[in-house]
């Protein structure tokens, strides 16, 4: 053994042959040739393992020396637990991991914009023209800005941490330049777009130019991201919650949250009526848009057919409120949690008590086995890692039929409410995307005074469907229009029905059983559900916000299988950097990231690290693996497979369907880019906005009127949640306001998508 160790000890790291001689002498220390001999209980002059020469203490530098190579893995397993600890303790490590979980599951975004990055990246170094010829006027247009970089860019590349060499063709327009050439760290140099994509298949390239420009991490950071949640979301990107005690620290995540009091049990609106405590409080724009609907219904409706528009303009309008207001609800909680881990990865230095309470919400069990109705309380027992939402974010689990409990978080309508919406909704567009643009046509007749008699009677709507209305689209809407001329169902009966739907959907709001109470006693699957949503929400606006569309499970299947390439690229340059960082907490393949993203939660009142030992004597050996293993053809297909049944059929929202996007099981779409937006050439996208006067050739704004920017309106831009809105179906534009033209495949389009994201890239690089 003695002669073994020497061997293993003078190894050197190295050396080319370095794995095979240290296997070699492992195989020899665990499968011995010959007998070993006894030393035990001998007087020898080395004692026993790691003790003294003299035998009479513990010598820890003969210790690591006699283990060789494993003291690396010991100081690492020992300076990882130092950082956990460092962490300010388990909670920590519990909010860090579930935001590294959700957050890298649920965002679309990422290999979309890498791809496109590269693309933009490659159009900037010595492109087929002087991208200073493309300017107009001594001025540098959107085409010469594709083509160069900034100041910002220029002293990146040239900083003496990133030790990139750059060659400059010309330098124009007070601080706009082309590449002429590009040196990387290494010595590697290229000369064109092709060349430079190349380079990057390279980990060690990659991750140099990572240092420079990182699309996983820029997009988040630029004035872009946060504008749009801002907008869309209502939710600031930087921290709020703060409280050097427990009580401040409630206080602090309640404000945050826009509840009143300190506390649940303080809160002085509990004295209120439910209604007049709805009314009050945050679902107040609920309300109103409830009560202009109530208002139409006591309006005088000519027709039948316009009875059946204003029944459903009224569903469009509740289900939009109940659904903004889930939206908003959700995505300030989860932005909470995500903003924490942010701090606590940033070392940042939180206050204690916010992660303690943070990790209490997270760990902590649902105690009750009864809820307060007296139903059996499906979230007994079970803490926020066991909810739906992160087994969907962390496993890729499709769940099916969620419970009645489950329902309750779904961004769609639920229960009577939902039954009593979806009528209306299949009752007019039962045919899809064909059928809404049919009902849209359809209600715009029933609208104009001329023919609005006309289109009561059955012989008249087969005439108007014989001069223009797509009969097939629309087959559902129009048989049961016709059937209610036939059975004689009054106009006034067209009234009752709209009110009795406002009665059942306000006495379901008020109740509360469609929007959860989110706040510091949300504990168990709840606040799983409520993180998980929120953060799919955030993702989901980021990647709407750089152009990217809603899909259905075909879509989702094949983006995944894309992306796959660029998504394994960089898996590999993060693999290569884990190597050089192994307790890199933002680097999933470090040996301290998996450990994060790897980690068992359990009850948060348990505070001892010996109770953790066996999660981390499981996890340390993936830990190490994670290093290795690059993926394979058909684990591609598998992850894209899984990534697509958690939105095949999960979601019966009418409202996504009708617009052709497939929602998961809380009803929350998906992003995507079809492979020939990923690809497209970004000179060519650029010539066919300009000619078709979608952009300002100079700007390169969208032309106020043009189709470019309704589309930045209603798609990128959009705060109505996708497939609701408030505008009548009679609306002009009503297809571009419920979101049925974002999700439509033409080349136009294809165009528009492109074009966003590339000018949000360079937007982002000139930042």
């Amino acid at each position: 053994m003695d002669v073994l160790e020497d061997k293993e000890a003078k190894l050197n790291p190295s050396q080319t042959d370095y794995n095979q001689r240290f296997n070699e002498i492992v195989s020899e220390e665990t499968n011995p040739d010959g007998e070993w001999k006894d030393n035990t209980g001998q007087d020898n002059s080395k004692g026993p393992l790691g003790a003294s020469p003299a035998g009479n203490g513990f010598n820890k530098v003969n210790f690591l020396r006699s283990k060789g190579p494993i003291t690396g893995v010991i100081v690492t397993i020992v300076a990882a637990l130092t950082g956990i600890t460092a962490l300010t303790g388990m909670p920590a490590l519990i909010v860090v991991q579930v935001r590294e979980v959700l957050f890298g599951s649920l965002n679309d975004a990422e290999p979309a914009l890498s791809t496109r990055t590269t693309l933009m990246m490659s159009q900037k170094i010595s492109s087929v023209s002087n991208a200073f010829n493309e300017s107009a006027d001594g001025v540098c247009g959107i085409k010469c800005k594709f083509g160069t970089i900034s100041e910002t860019m220029k002293l990146n590349l040239e900083s003496p941490n990133n030790k990139f060499k750059v060659e400059f063709d010309a330098k124009k327009f007070g601080g706009r330049y082309v590449i002429k050439s590009l040196t990387f760290p290494d010595g590697h140099t290229v000369t064109n777009g092709a060349d430079f994509k190349q380079a990057l298949n390279d980990p060690v390239r990659g991750s140099a130019f990572n240092k420079i420009f990182n699309s996983k991490t820029a997009y988040l950071l630029n004035s872009k991201f946060g504008n749009a949640i801002k907008t869309k979301l209502g939710i600031d990107k930087l921290a709020k919650w703060t409280g050097e005690t427990k009580e401040k620290a409630v206080a602090s995540l309640r404000e945050a949250l826009g509840l009143q009091g300190d506390s649940a049990a303080t809160d002085p609106t509990l004295k209120l009526s439910p209604e007049e405590r709805a009314r009050s409080g945050p679902l107040k724009p609920v309300f109103e848009a409830i009560d202009t609907v109530k208002a139409k219904s006591g309006e005088k409706i000519t027709n039948i057919a316009g009875g059946a528009c204003t029944l459903y303009d009224g569903a469009r309008v509740i289900t939009f409120a109940e659904k903004a207001k889930k939206i908003a609800a959700y995505a300030a909680f989860a932005m909470l949690f995500l903003n924490l881990a942010d701090k606590i990865k940033a070392g940042d230095n939180p206050d204690p008590d916010v992660v303690a309470q943070a990790g209490r919400q997270l760990t902590d069990y649902q105690t009750n086995k009864t809820n307060a109705d007296g139903t059996p309380n499906v979230y007994y027992g079970k803490s926020a890692t066991d909810s739906i939402g992160y087994q969907m974010g962390a496993y890729q689990d499709a769940p099916g039929t969620l419970s009645a409990q489950d329902q309750t978080y779904s961004i769609g309508p639920t229960n009577l409410l939902a039954s009593v919406l979806t009528g209306v909704t299949t009752y007019l567009i039962g045919g899809g995307q064909v059928g809404i643009s049919a009902a849209h046509t359809l209600c715009k007749f029933a609208n104009d005074p001329k023919v609005s008699i006309a289109i009561s009677c059955g012989p008249e709507i087969a005439v108007a469907a014989a001069t223009g209305i797509e009969t097939v689209g629309i087959g559902a809407a129009l048989s049961a229009l016709e059937c209610a001329v036939r059975t004689g169902i009054t106009i006034f009966a067209m009234s009752q029905v709209l009110s009795n739907l406002i009665s059942k959907a306000i006495g379901f709001i008020v109740a509360g059983t469609e929007i959860p109470t989110l706040d510091e006693t949300t504990v168990g699957p709840p606040a799983g559900n409520a993180i998980y949503n929120g953060t799919a929400t955030i993702a989901g606006a980021e990647s709407a916000t750089y152009g990217m569309m809603a899909g259905s499970t075909a879509d989702i299947k094949q983006y995944a299988l894309d992306t796959a390439a660029i998504k394994n690229q960089n898996d590999a340059i993060a693999r290569y950097d884990a190597r050089n960082t192994p307790l890199d907490i933002q680097n999933q393949y470090s040996f301290l990231g998996t450990f994060i993203r790897s980690a068992g939660l359990i009850n948060g009142k348990s505070t001892s690290v010996l109770s953790y030992a066996n999660i981390i004597a499981s996890i340390i050996p993936r830990s190490f693996a994670s290093l290795l293993s690059p993926a394979s053809a058909a684990s591609n297909i598998t992850a894209a497979e899984a990534k697509a049944n958690l939105y095949n059929n999960q979601c019966q929202d009418q409202s996504l369907k009708s617009i052709g996007v497939d929602g998961n099981a809380f009803c929350i779409p998906s992003f995507v880019m079809s492979k020939s937006e990923l690809n497209a050439n970004g000179n060519n996208v650029l010539d066919a906005m300009i000619n078709s006067h979608n952009i300002d050739s100079i700007t390169g704004d969208a032309i106020p009127g043009s189709d470019y920017q309704k589309y930045l309106d209603n798609c990128p831009n959009r705060v109505d949640p996708l497939g609701e809105t408030p505008a009548s179906i009679a609306d002009d534009d009503y297809e571009w306001k419920v979101g049925l033209r974002c999700t439509e495949k033409s080349a136009l389009l294809s165009n528009f998508r492109d074009y966003t994201m590339d000018k949000s890239i360079n937007d982002t690089m000139d930042e």
